[in-house]
């Protein structure tokens, strides 16, 4: 289970993401069903290309809605676990979590892991594979892809949860040494080696995900929903 936290603020969200798990009878990898789920509970979903790698997304509320803003520039992976995030700051803005000091969005990032990797699921997969599976990144690529979340985000939930992942660290140490090496590169470390493992895909003759794929669109849909309806 899961062992060591950095703080308080990953402990009371691990525990809150296992509350709201619970609460509404979820099992295994939610997935790409964040979004679905988000919008059933009465949010409105919006999506916007804006070509800017360190935004993601945002939430806010107002006349009694609450909007969520998704950034298409990225990834399937990358828009579902920002969904989760902001789950987190949505849930607090309506006081079904009451907690103040501590780090909001240290606790968001942690709870989009525990929500979307929760450690029942992840622990149950790893041990399973683990039979047969000739190395560490297979599971991994494996319990992203059943999670549709960010290759990172799936390592780290695997140090939470003290799953063995010396092969893993060895390419992201690999991996950075290569970015330190880069001159003049964009991309941040974190979307340079999140690349990286895609392109390892192959490498271990696995086809190309979905969940990398970029969709570049806007998108409004409860917006169109109601020009929709009255132009019937």
């Amino acid at each position: 289970g899961v062992v060591f936290f950095l703080n308080k603020s990953e402990q009371i969200s691990e525990m809150m993401a296992k509350a709201y798990i619970d609460k509404n009878g979820i099992q295994g990898f939610m997935g790409a069903s964040i979004e679905t789920l988000l919008t059933i509970n009465g949010n409105i979903l919006i999506y916007k290309y804006i070509r800017d790698s360190k935004f993601f997304g945002f939430s806010a509320s107002g006349k009694g809605k609450t909007f969520i803003v998704l950034n298409t520039y990225h990834n399937l992976r990358l828009r579902y676990y920002t969904c989760a995030h902001e789950m987190w700051h949505v849930l607090k803005e309506k006081e079904v979590f009451k907690v103040e000091d501590i780090d909001q969005e240290r606790a968001a990032d942690h709870f989009a892991a525990s929500l979307m990797l929760p450690e029942s699921a992840v622990i149950e997969m790893y041990n399973t594979l683990k039979k047969s599976a000739t190395n560490q990144l297979l599971i991994l690529f494996a319990i992203a892809d059943a999670s549709h979340m960010p290759y990172l985000a799936v390592e780290r939930r695997f140090s939470e949860l003290n799953l063995k992942r010396n092969e893993i660290s060895k390419f992201i140490s690999f991996a950075k040494e290569k970015y330190s090496s880069l001159d003049g590169e964009k991309r941040s470390e974190a979307e340079y080696i999140e690349e990286e493992f895609i392109e390892l895909r192959s490498k271990f003759g696995l086809s190309p995900s979905e969940d990398d794929r970029v969709d570049k669109f806007d998108s409004f849909p409860a917006y169109e929903r109601i020009i929709n309806r009255d132009s019937v």
